[in-house]
């Protein structure tokens, strides 16, 4: 055995410890992903079938949904995926194809669903905001689908020109090991920083319209519920027959010989997409307190193209939780709907008592 070969077998033994220290450090985050994989999947496959077939009066109000679980089970399964690669070769990824399509998957699949958000909050600020106005038709919110899937798409295939697999070197050590990030070419570094720059003001363009659009849908719905709560205090005065309407009933119980209470049954006046707005309101929240820590990421990592190995270990360990923590957002979704969406919540368990039942029935004929 000659000395290069002795060389090269002793840099590879010290390339497979470094990126051992890597995978030690990165195993809860690595099990963390692997969970956010099972419950998304999970989560967003009872979301699929239930609303797809579940729901027979197909309401306009929860079109998105399901075309909103199949985006975050595929974003869910690429991201995670994606991130549990990383960290099992921090400093040995070699599959420059695999890291490219990595790279313009995951972009692709988060940026439809940003897009979907925003086109979800213009339809609740339609509905809300402006129900007197043209609203959004079926055929206009399957386009808009269309366009937000078309727009993702541009967005995230220039990564196959800016990511890849790059050579990185040990610090102390004489060795080098390949990462799937950001890579140089041809191109000046201002190129690659602009598109960078491009994806965050695009992101954060998003993320203050979701924030204004559910701001004004959040004024409209608790001035109606302020409203409504008034009228019905109005309604509902004691020894005032003329003000009892078809919705409100009163009933009178004797306490006295000349005296009377009124016990009121008032039904709270239902909002028209009230609870589909809360929750709506609620998933994008999410989603904006899942990405900003993404973003910061990114801009960190356009200043500094070594930026990640600048880091201590415990820092790299939580830099990396934030990095990897939009894809929360993915499985957080069909928590948020069984809190809010009650139909969902009587058809799931509708669902999984016709299951059992068909499992008994199977067991019982054997």
């Amino acid at each position: 055995m000659n000395n290069s070969t002795m060389t090269a077998s002793g840099n590879n033994t010290l390339l497979d410890q470094w990126n051992s220290e890597f995978v030690r450090v990165l195993r809860s985050d690595t099990l963390m992903l692997v969970l956010y994989i099972v419950i998304g999947v999970i989560g967003n496959s009872l979301v699929i079938t239930v609303y797809t077939l579940r729901f027979r009066d197909k309401s306009e109000d929860r079109f998105f949904i399901p075309y909103l679980a199949v985006i975050d089970l595929i974003a869910c399964l690429v991201c995670s995926s994606f991130g549990i690669s990383v960290n099992q070769y921090a400093v040995t990824f070699t599959n420059d194809a695999v890291c490219k399509a990595f790279w313009v998957f995951s972009l692709f699949t988060t940026g439809t669903s940003i897009f979907t958000l925003l086109l979800i909050a213009v339809h609740r600020y339609q509905k809300i905001c402006r129900p007197f106005q043209p609203q959004m038709t079926h055929r206009r919110k399957q386009l808009g689908l269309v366009v937000c899937i078309v727009v993702a798409m541009f967005t995230s295939l220039p990564a196959l020109v800016f990511y890849g697999t790059s050579p990185v070197s040990h610090p102390k050590y004489n060795i080098t090991g390949t990462r799937c990030a950001n890579i140089r070419g041809p191109w000046t570094k201002a190129v690659a920083i602009s598109y960078k720059a491009a994806i965050l003001l695009i992101g954060l363009g998003i993320l203050v319209s979701l924030v204004v659009l559910y701001c004004l849908i959040g004024r409209a719905v608790f001035r109606r519920i302020d409203f409504n709560k008034k009228r019905q205090e109005q309604t509902s005065i004691p020894n005032a027959p003329s003000s009892m309407t078809s919705r409100d009933t009163i009933e009178y119980i004797s306490e006295d010989r000349n005296k009377l209470s009124p016990r009121t049954t008032t039904k709270t006046k239902k909002i028209p997409g009230y609870r589909l707005s809360i929750m709506f309101m609620l998933i994008t929240g999410v989603f904006v307190v899942c990405f900003i820590p993404k973003l910061a990421m990114m801009v960190f990592e356009s200043r500094q193209e070594q930026f990640w190995f600048t880091l201590d270990i415990s820092g790299y360990k939580v830099f990396r939780f934030l990095y990897t923590m939009y894809i929360i957002n993915s499985i957080a979704n069909p928590i948020i709907y069984g809190f809010h969406d009650r139909k969902f919540r009587q058809e799931l368990a509708s669902l999984c008592c016709n299951r059992c039942n068909c499992i008994s029935l199977a067991y019982g004929r054997r």
